[in-house]
Parts: C-alpha cells; structure tokens; sequence
C-alpha cells in the first residue's frame, strides 16, 4: 500500500473513532436489532442508583419507638377488649378454643413441648370438668389457662347473671384442678355487646377476640389453615385455632408444625397472650386454699370472728 493510501486508512480510523464517542449518537446492541441512545444524563442516573444501592439501612430511632411502645402499653392497661397485641414487636400469640379433650388438645400439646412453643387454651368449663388432667397438663407445661364459658353458650342470649355464671363456674373448676383464677375471657363467638363488656371488664376481667381467624372449624384443609395465617399475619397478631370440637380439628393438629416453622422463619417470637399484652393472666389470690391454723385457746363467744 502506498503511502498515501495508509494516511487515507488512518484518517478514516481516527474518524470512526471520534463519531462512535459522541454523546448523543447511538450504540448498536450486539444483535444489532435495536439500537440504545446512552447520553451522559442516563449514565448519572445509573451511577446514582447504583451508589443508593450501597448505602447502609437507615437507622431506626430506638428512643421514638420505645417512646411508642410505652405509650401504646399505657392506653393497652385502660382497655378491656383486644384484638391483637403491639404493632411494634414482632410477636405472635397462638390461642385454642374449645377444650380440653383428650384427642386433639393431647396432639397439640406434643407438638407445642416438641417445637418449645408457649401458647393460650381458652377452655369451656364442661370440658375442664371432664378432663381434669388434660387441663392440668396445659399448665404444667408452660401454657396458659383462660376462660370461654361453661357451655358455649350466646352470652348475648342471657341476662348479665348468667353470664357471670358461666364465667365464675368455669373458673371454679380451673381452681380447682390448677390452683388458678383466671382473668382472660374470650366470649363463645366473639359476641359480646358493649353493655356486657362493661360489666365484665369492671370485675377485673379482660375481653380476648383474635385478627386471625383460621377457621378450622369448618372443615378447612392444613392447607388453607395456613394459607390465611399467611395472609392475615401482622405483627402482633392474635391467631384462633381450637383444640377440641369435631374431626376437622384434624386439620388443626396436621397445619400447626407448619404454622409454627412459618412463623419462626419469618422471625416472629411466640408469647402467651398474658406476656403480649403485658397484663396478669391470674388473679393475685389463685391458689390453692389455704387452711386456717387451729386456736389451741377457746375464745369468748362475742370475740369469735366469722369464717371467710
């Protein structure tokens, strides 16, 4: 080639070179199908997503939450009816109705003490009747005992002392067989009008409803039981299952390892309802009765005091 021709060559390179720079002219892409414009103003923006990309968390302000969490626990100690525990712990309280049996709240309790998982059995009084040591077993194993009547009746059907009634007769029977009086109710369908709610909660009571409900009672697969818990869950969460009733509680006992290991994986801390909503779950007086000491000294009969 003559000399000339490489000066030719070597302009038109350097040419090339200089247009493929431009800012505003596009790139072809490799299969040459479509063509990209990237001009200085994208580059700068890809730049700052990728810098945002790196930057830390932003970190949380742990005096405004605990600030919260105080505040929320103060208007928590005035109220009597709840529906879930704290929006700012990531906690969940497991609760079953309807025992105690001797079938399905056994199965449930193996795989809570198998899983270390504490939970809340709101028991009818009948049933506690009926298995003394079922019930036993729930309290010595960590869990809580609470109060859903007598016979699971519409507390809204009866006049406001036979509510009472079906309060006190169940927590009699618990006394008896755990040594514990308890204060958590939860109303037999969650019905309860406001008048009622009054009245219980002025003895010192406390209304426990739940924000998820499986449903397992109606015959639901292990599936869909978990399947709502999955959609309902928010932090704080109060979820109702029940440990006795008809076969479908099978469904129950089947879904509840899964539940558990969702739960845990998803990093929620199980606690008993008492423990979420930082109130007694007993009176201060349960316990078992304890015997007055015998006077040796026979006192005058107007100085005797009356029995108890």
């Amino acid at each position: 080639m003559t000399l000339f021709g490489r000066f030719v060559c070597l302009t038109t390179a350097v040419a090339v070179i200089l247009t493929g720079c431009s800012d505003d002219q596009p790139v072809k892409s490799q299969s040459d199908t479509k063509s990209v414009k990237y001009t200085n103003e994208l580059f700068s923006q890809s730049m700052k997503l990728t810098q945002a990309k790196a930057l830390p968390a932003p970190k949380i302000d742990m005096t405004t939450l605990k600030q919260k969490i105080a505040l929320e626990a103060t208007r928590m100690q005035h109220e009597t009816s709840f529906y879930r525990g704290s929006r700012y712990k990531k906690q969940v309280a497991l609760t079953f109705d309807d025992g105690p049996d001797n079938n399905y709240t056994l199965q449930i309790l193996d795989i809570l003490k198998k899983e270390h998982v504490k939970a809340t059995f709101f028991v009818v009084g009948t049933m506690a009747k009926r298995y003394p040591s079922v019930l036993k077993r729930i309290d010595q194993e960590g869990h809580i005992v609470s109060n859903h009547s007598w016979n699971h009746p519409v507390l809204t059907k009866l006049p406001e002392a036979g509510v009472m009634k079906q309060i006190e007769d169940t927590n009699n029977v618990v006394k008896n067989v755990i040594g514990k009086t308890p204060l958590l109710i939860r109303p037999p369908y969650g019905a309860l009008n406001k008048k009622l709610a009054k009245s219980i909660g002025n003895k010192g009571y406390k209304l426990i409803y739940w924000d998820v409900d499986t449903l397992d009672w109606n015959n639901q697969t292990p599936e869909k039981i978990l399947g709502t818990v999955k959609k309902d869950l928010k932090t704080g969460s109060i979820i109702l299952q029940h440990s006795a009733g008809s076969k479908s509680i099978q469904a129950t006992v089947t879904a509840l390892p899964n539940i558990i290991h969702y739960l845990r994986n998803q990093g929620y801390e199980f606690v008993t309802i008492d423990d979420m909503l930082n109130m007694p779950a007993y009176s201060k007086n349960s316990g078992p009765n304890k015997k007055k000491p015998v006077m040796k000294k026979v006192q005058p009969e107007s100085q005797k005091s009356d029995k108890n």
